[in-house]
């Protein structure tokens, strides 16, 4: 390896990353494989939005219209439902209730 090569490799070797805020050098220990792991392979909980409606609110589902239906129709069911219960997952989800007690998710 030639001395600009050498000092390229060293250099990249030893600067510390964003993310892990260790260098390649550092990050490979195995001391701080644990740290790594956890830094970058995390959930990231901050992508977890609130909900915007809650339980016993009144919703009506969206309806997906076919090719050629006419703009003018309703996208929503004419059925009106009950949230029963909120799911806090990344995207919220809401358990819905029919009318005649049945549950959707």
């Amino acid at each position: 390896m030639d001395k600009h090569a050498a000092w390229f490799n060293k250099e990249v070797n030893e600067k510390k990353h964003t993310t892990t805020m260790l260098s390649p050098v550092e990050a490979s220990k195995e001391k701080n494989k644990p740290y790594v792991f956890g830094v970058v392979y995390k959930k990231n909980s901050t992508n977890i939005s609130s909900p915007k409606l809650k339980v016993g609110d009144s919703v009506r589902i969206s309806c997906m219209k076919d090719m050629f239906e006419k703009g003018y129709l309703p996208n929503l069911s004419k059925v009106i439902y009950k949230i029963v219960k909120v799911k806090p997952t990344t995207h919220v989800t809401y358990v819905l209730q029919h009318w005649n007690s049945e549950e959707i998710t």
